[in-house]
This record gives structure tokens, sequence and C-alpha cells, in this order.
């Protein structure tokens, strides 16, 4: 069965858009990003104490920003991650300072992001990104 997650087109600035999805983790509402440039899942590390963190190895894993600036982030699960009112179970996530995004977002669009949903987290679970209909279609068994 095909499940729809309706979504919302913020337009930050004239032709500059992000698809935005309501969600939950640990039942705290958030805003995510639906973001198809971003290879992992992340989600702002003021909450990561509300998930189970995954040891890495001996290795110190650092994320890329836009402008190149080498980010230190963390792994965690997330044992039930809502899109709306679709649950996805055991979704991982890095964690990282969303600060700056959310200085963007508050003054922009008044939202705050909790986080940012990536190809990871996209090519397993997301069929199909529908612009025209406003959702994403998600292959439910």
């Amino acid at each position: 069965m095909i499940v729809k997650i309706p979504f919302q087109i913020i337009e930050l600035e004239s032709q500059s858009y992000h698809i935005v999805v309501d969600g939950k983790i640990a039942s705290l509402e958030l805003t995510f990003i639906i973001d198809t440039g971003a290879s992992r899942t992340i989600i702002d590390k003021c909450y990561a104490d509300k998930l189970e963190k995954i040891p890495f190895g001996a290795e110190s894993p650092m994320a890329t920003g836009l402008s190149a600036e080498q980010i230190p982030v963390e792994l965690y699960n997330i044992s039930l991650l809502m899109l709306n009112d679709v649950s996805f179970k055991d979704a991982q996530a890095l964690t990282a300072d969303l600060n700056p995004i959310n200085e963007v977002y508050s003054d922009i669009a008044g939202k705050r992001i909790g986080g940012l949903i990536g190809c990871d987290f996209l090519l397993k679970n997301i069929k199909t990104i529908d612009f025209k209909g406003k959702c994403l279609k998600v292959l439910k068994k």
C-alpha cells in the first residue's frame, strides 16, 4: 500500500526552496527539511539526549557542509521517527549543531528545524517525491 506524507515548500528567497515536513522523535514535535543533497540524515544535537548513541570505531567522523568546513558529528539511533503520521523504526542519524540553519529559518519562515532527512533515509524509505501533489510516497506493508 502506498502512503502519502504531505509536505510544504518554503521559499527562502526568490527561486530558493526547501521541502519541509512535520514529524516527531521521542514525542518531540519537529520540522524536518527533506534534503536530497545531504548524504546522511542529521538531527540537531540539542535532541541527542533523547536518542540512543551508536559508538563509532576508532575513527572520529566528520561531516562537511557547503562551505567545506568540517563539522564534528556523532551517530545515533532513532527508535521511532514519525513523518506526519507515518512511522519509521530504527532510523540512523548523525547529530550536529543546526543553529546556523535555524537562524535563517526563524527569520524567514518562523520555523525551527529539528533535522535534515538525507539520501540515506530517502533511498531506504521513500518511493517518490511528488512535487505537484506536495507529498512523499512511501510503500508500507
